[in-house]
């Protein structure tokens, strides 16, 4: 009885060993900083925003912002809230969409010095099919200057908003204002814009470049103070710094100017949708992970622990039957 239990005992332990094993190396595979939290985070990433060459630049800014254009804002819109093609002279300068987003944000409580998380209101916008010689020609300069623009890199986009009063008289209170923080949408080119390049260069399919591709500008804006006016002014302005006016101020120009509802209270979230704040676990990377890289390294570690302990199982039979056989033997002669 007590050598069929140690037989049981030392089986299960040969076969434990080699899933414990297969188990903490899948386990260091997915948390390691270099390879499942690296290399294969970022192939998984790569692979889920890459686009074929039929997709267009609104599909992608779609799939974009479910993924998340920062890691801020856990709801939006999925429609806009403001989109116009902006002309001047009927030529389009570019096309702009404006997005409602929600985030959390840290605030002290009143007459407290804890923190609580609330919702706060933060809104993007997107600008996109732009055309940068059309922006170069609508600067009102004489033709020196001109030929400057046009040999400096494509002009830059900047958003400042200011907040529409209800009594446009009262001369105590002044309207606040806010700039828009600008970046861009790195990972969409914008296929729209008439160049390919901050240089301005157009480039064929298979050229190469040093210089910077032109990518979706990105711009957002925190609505982080409750008392800000519904209504707003947003201007939208391109400048060139490399190129300066006689007070050595970059020269710029006002692209277009409208009236925007940015009510920085959050109101109804019924109609939102859900934002994966860039986090791949969330998107399915455990189970791509898993058929591309850990199934098989498992394997390869679980047969080969095994077949380690096995051995050693069937040498502990062996010497088993070997020990009984000479029990066996000693029993006969006596």
């Amino acid at each position: 009885m007590y050598n069929r239990m140690k037989k049981y005992i030392i089986l299960f332990f040969a076969i434990l060993i080699p899933l414990l094993i297969a188990f903490l190396i899948g386990s260091y595979g997915y948390n390691s900083d270099k390879f499942g939290q690296g290399t294969w985070k970022n192939e998984y990433r790569e692979e889920y925003l890459t686009f074929s060459k039929e997709a267009t630049t609104e599909e992608q800014i779609e799939k974009h912002l479910e993924y998340g254009l920062n890691t801020q804002y856990y709801l939006y819109k999925e429609d806009p809230v403001y989109s116009k093609t902006v002309t001047s002279n009927g030529n389009k300068l570019f096309h702009l969409d404006v997005y409602r987003a929600i985030y959390k944000a840290s605030v002290k409580e009143e007459d407290s010095e804890e923190t609580i998380e609330v919702d706060r209101v933060q809104y993007l916008f997107i600008i996109y099919d732009v055309q940068y010689q059309n922006i170069r020609d609508s600067f009102d300069s004489d033709e020196g200057l001109t030929k400057e623009i046009n040999d400096a890199n494509v002009p830059n986009i900047t958003i400042s908003l200011k907040e529409i009063l209800e009594d446009q008289d009262d001369e105590e209170v002044e309207a606040k204002t806010k700039v828009v923080n600008m970046s861009e949408i790195s990972r969409i080119f914008d296929k729209g814009a008439d160049f390919d390049t901050s240089r301005g260069e157009i480039l064929d399919e298979n050229d190469t470049t040093t210089n910077r591709r032109l990518a979706v500008v990105l711009g957002t804006a925190r609505m982080d103070d409750l008392t800000w006016a519904s209504n707003t002014e947003v201007e939208i302005t391109a400048n060139v710094p490399e190129v300066t006016d006689d007070e050595g101020n970059s020269v710029s120009t006002v692209l277009t100017t409208f009236e925007l509802e940015m009510d920085p209270e959050v109101g109804d979230l019924s109609n939102y949708q859900s934002s994966y704040q860039q986090d791949l676990d969330r998107i399915g990377y455990f189970g791509w992970l898993f058929k591309n890289y850990l199934w098989w390294i498992c394997l390869i570690a679980l047969l080969a622990t095994g077949l380690i302990t096995l051995s050693f199982y069937g040498v502990y039979l062996a010497e088993e039957n070997e020990n009984k056989t000479r029990k066996a033997r000693k029993k006969i002669r006596r």
